[in-house]
């Protein structure tokens, strides 16, 4: 995927920092069945951003999401109706939990998101403590994005990089000398120079 992991790690937290305070063309993108399941679900979970900051009151969010929930989700998408549903449980929305079981009932929650049961739990016991973890909104955007591997400076091809630190080792190979004779040469019809009167050729040279 050209955006890799953005969508589902921090594409809500980049929606959230740029909310200018217009809901039409966040809701707008929740709601759309033609937008990828899962920018619609981050466009829900920008919402958790807004609240956790201090951008959007509880009561706003509640009013939204009590909407989506009992009918201006129009589409049964399992993937944004399963995200809608754990938020509405890790936000405690005791008053949804009719409506969360018959979304898991009527097959538009998915249970490997997150089981039912949990989901109602969380919903009739306040919630789930840890929704902010991932919450944050992006303040440095350049230490944000410093060590992103779009923005490295990409290094030298292994292969050159191992030949640039290769060291060769350099031989040198000892000067050879001239072969040079001690004694004149035989020919191999001269006699013989071990004694035996014969022709060298019948004799050492055979």
């Amino acid at each position: 995927m050209l955006l890799g992991d953005l969508i589902t790690e921090d594409l809500a937290c980049i929606v959230a920092s740029v909310f200018d305070g217009d809901f039409q063309p966040l809701q707008a993108l929740v709601e759309n069945p033609d937008v990828c399941e899962y920018v619609r679900s981050c466009g829900l979970r920008s919402y958790l951003c807004l609240l956790q900051n201090g951008l959007l009151p509880r009561d706003a969010v509640s009013g939204y999401f009590t909407e989506l929930m009992r009918g201006k989700l129009g589409d049964d998408n399992q993937v944004v109706w399963s995200n809608l549903a754990i938020y509405c449980g890790a936000l405690g929305l005791a008053h949804l939990i009719p409506e969360i079981q018959a979304a898991y009932r009527d097959g538009r929650c998915d249970s490997m998101f997150d089981r039912e049961d949990r989901v109602v739990w969380q919903a009739g016991n306040g919630g789930d403590p840890d929704w902010k973890i991932e919450a944050e909104l992006i303040e440095d955007v350049i230490g944000m994005t410093r060590n992103w591997h779009c923005f490295e400076p990409k290094p030298p091809p292994p292969s050159t990089a191992r030949r640039a630190n290769l060291k060769i080792p350099r031989f040198s190979a000892p000067p050879v000398s001239p072969i040079g004779r001690s004694a004149p040469k035989i020919g191999r019809n001269d006699p013989c120079p071990c004694g035996s009167a014969k022709k060298y050729k019948k004799c050492c040279g055979a």
